[in-house]
């Protein structure tokens, strides 16, 4: 798999945007960010004054700004396990049809070992099926 020129272009937009935002703030003297990072209740002193892990994240996703972008971020994560998915199911047919092509082509002593092959390669898309799944769980 290579990067498409638009994750190129959006990476490089993104991270601009992120750049624009914080030197604009801090042009201004608004300090949007470092008073949300580092403010008093910024998110530094909330993981350096929280008791447990659970305290921290209850925190984090207590305004509805955090607790909508969490969302989106989530869905952004299930859009893609679905997306892999999908192009996965899609490979895996385009070989399927390849290969049914091999053997009405072949004659009858190679269809056995093509049968052999297809069994494999079907074996093997399961498997990358299977483990692509309990990766993205």
């Amino acid at each position: 798999m290579q990067p498409s020129l638009l994750s190129f272009t959006l990476s490089c937009l993104v991270a601009a945007i992120t750049l624009v935002i914080a030197t604009w703030s801090h042009i201004n003297s608004d300090n949007v960010l470092y008073t949300y990072l580092f403010g008093p209740y910024g998110l530094t002193t909330v993981l350096q004054e929280s008791p447990n892990t659970f305290s921290v994240i209850n925190a984090a996703f207590g305004s509805s700004i955090a607790y909508d972008v969490a969302v989106v971020i989530f869905g952004i994560l299930v859009g893609l396990l679905v997306y892999v998915l999908l192009q996965s199911i899609d490979h895996m047919l385009a070989n399927a049809g390849d290969t049914l092509e091999e053997i009405t082509y072949a004659g009858n002593p190679v269809k056995r070992s093509v049968k052999k092959q297809i069994g494999l390669r079907v074996g093997l898309q399961f498997i990358n099926i299977i483990i692509m799944s309990a990766y993205w769980i």
